[in-house]
């Protein structure tokens, strides 16, 4: 076994507190200054946390939430670190922060001990900032459950409870239900994905093919020959057949017009079919901002049915699949409604 796998191995085993300790050593130490120049006059908005990596759904939430911060405060200078550079600049951070800015953290499903390093981040944040307003944009939880899970559990809800500005945002009603009951001390509130609030940003001028977008990893449940038998059902075997996904290998630093290039590039590949089969929530997001019927089938955490009873289930542009062998009823064409985001512009203008 390689030096880094024996090292990665043991930190996984730490409780996350520690695990960020060992993991950030360095960039505790050696502090860095930003050379941000921030304005005195204006409305600040820090995004601290935003995605450094090619998971397009996540960066499609990155991109959603600083245009929804801009309709929100079109006056505000919004600035944005990602979520690999916070530790390093954490002390300038403190210095530069002022008590009446407001802190917007990443949506999404990393808030729990899934992802130890960005539940570190996160709570380094909101440790760090007790006097700031701080908003977590939509997120899914999950704990393990296990020893590990209970008490990563009770060192989440005592960081938490300690912040009396800190409202997070649960993107579904399992997960309000299960944050509320978690994090009682916490103010709680539910709204959709994020990324939903891109509604329209792309439409299509024709269509065709059926686009596939399935996982291959250990939240994948359907088998490829059960995914033949959907794309079957809508088809045939006579259409088209388009495979993607939503990760890329990136080539730079993913912020930016290179972060709305990539996601809006994506956006374009769903609305270009005339039907997408997927098993990733974003997948199933993707397909309808961009107004293209979509199959969805549920993964194993079950968070893309969640949203899906929450939030779509009147839709019949989106056909949901519990059960992959099920017979479909055909998704049809019809232009997506916008959800309702008003608690969150709310808790960001409050």
């Amino acid at each position: 076994m390689l030096k880094g796998e024996i090292m990665s191995r043991v930190l996984d085993g730490l409780a996350i507190d520690h695990y960020g300790k060992l993991r950030f050593a360095k960039e505790f130490i050696f502090q860095k200054r930003g050379d941000i120049d921030a304005s005195d006059e204006k409305m600040r908005i820090w995004f601290l946390d935003a995605p450094a990596y090619g998971n397009l759904g996540d960066q499609a939430i990155a991109y959603a939430i600083l245009k929804f911060c801009r309709s929100a405060f079109s006056d505000a200078e919004i600035l944005e670190f990602q979520e690999d550079n916070v530790i390093r600049y954490l002390s300038w951070l403190k210095d530069t922060i002022k008590a009446g800015d407001l802190i917007v953290l990443q949506g999404g499903g990393n808030l729990g001990n899934l992802y130890p390093r960005y539940e570190f981040v996160r709570r380094t944040i909101i440790r760090s900032f007790p006097h700031n307003r701080i908003v977590v944009f939509p997120q899914s939880v999950y704990f393990s459950n296990d020893t590990a899970g209970k008490q990563e559990k009770a060192a989440a809800r005592k960081t938490y409870a300690a912040n009396r500005n800190l409202i997070i945002f649960a993107r579904d009603s399992k997960s309000f239900q299960d944050m509320k009951r978690v994090f009682p001390e916490t103010h709680i509130e539910m709204c959709p994905d994020i990324v939903f609030s891109l509604n329209g940003t792309v439409s299509a001028e024709s269509r065709n093919g059926i686009g596939v977008c399935m996982r291959d990893d250990k939240e994948k449940t359907i088998s490829s020959e059960q995914t033949k038998k959907i794309i079957e059902q809508l088809s045939g075997n006579k259409a088209e057949i388009r495979k993607f996904d939503t990760a890329v290998n990136a080539e730079k630093p993913i912020i930016g017009e290179y972060r709305e290039k990539l996601v809006i590039s994506k956006l374009k590949e769903f609305s270009e079919c005339e039907t997408v089969v997927t098993d990733r929530l974003h997948g199933m997001i993707f397909s309808y901002i961009t107004s293209t019927p979509c199959i969805a089938v549920s993964n194993s955490t079950g968070k893309s049915l969640h949203a899906y009873n929450d939030w779509l289930n009147g839709s019949k542009g989106i056909t949901f699949l519990q059960n992959p062998d099920d017979s479909i009823v055909k998704p049809q064409n019809e232009k997506s409604l916008d959800l309702d985001f008003t608690n969150l512009v709310k808790a960001l203008q409050s």
